[in-house]
């Protein structure tokens, strides 16, 4: 109730100094003048602001949205070379392995072919060896049959010195002759 009775009053004073009940505000030429002067201000002070705050602002944002278009473009070229650089690498690498394959074959053929040499240098190397071994005991043969012979012919003139200096009874020189075998032997062994 309070409520109603201000608002009654406020209106009674209004009425009393406008001459009546005819209007709570009044259309005068002040009034428009203030709303188109107000309006005005506002239009003004938007395209103001437009000028100096709106549009540096859209200028900024496009510079802006054109530098991260920018921006993307050069990453999207970065990315597609990053790309072209691995395919070359990796091609690279693939050429690698093949040249590395093929020299892994080129030293295993090499590595046959000098093991096949030494193989076959080896065998003719041993031959040889055995060849001159073969030789060797020949002569070392040859050189002993000469010693034996020389031992024989040494024995058998001792052997008819003591003959000759003695009588010889069949006994004697069967002891004789068992000696000189004996003597022969020994002599055969240690020359061996």
């Amino acid at each position: 109730m309070k409520w109603t009775a201000g608002i009654r009053t406020i209106g009674m004073l209004a009425a009393q100094e406008t001459g009546g009940y005819e209007r709570l505000f009044g259309l005068d030429p002040q009034l428009l003048h203030d709303t188109v002067f107000t309006g005005a201000a506002v239009f003004f002070l938007f395209f103001v602001l437009s000028y100096f705050l709106f549009n540096p602002a859209r200028d900024l944002l496009q510079k802006r949205r054109e530098a991260i278009a920018k921006d993307l473009e050069g990453a999207k070229a970065s990315r597609e070379e990053a790309r072209r650089l691995e395919e070359a690498f990796e091609e690279q690498m693939e050429q690698a392995d093949k040249v590395a394959q093929e020299k892994v074959r080129e030293t295993e053929k090499r590595a046959a072919k000098a093991e096949t040499v030494l193989i076959r240098e080896a065998k003719k190397e041993a031959e040889s060896i055995r060849l001159r071994a073969q030789e060797e005991i020949r002569q070392q043969k040859r050189q002993a049959a000469k010693d034996l012979r020389r031992e024989v012919i040494s024995i058998a003139a001792a052997m008819a010195k003591k003959a000759a200096a003695s009588q010889m009874t069949v006994a004697i020189q069967d002891a004789l002759v068992e000696e000189t075998l004996r003597e022969m032997e020994e002599d055969t062994w240690r020359g061996c």
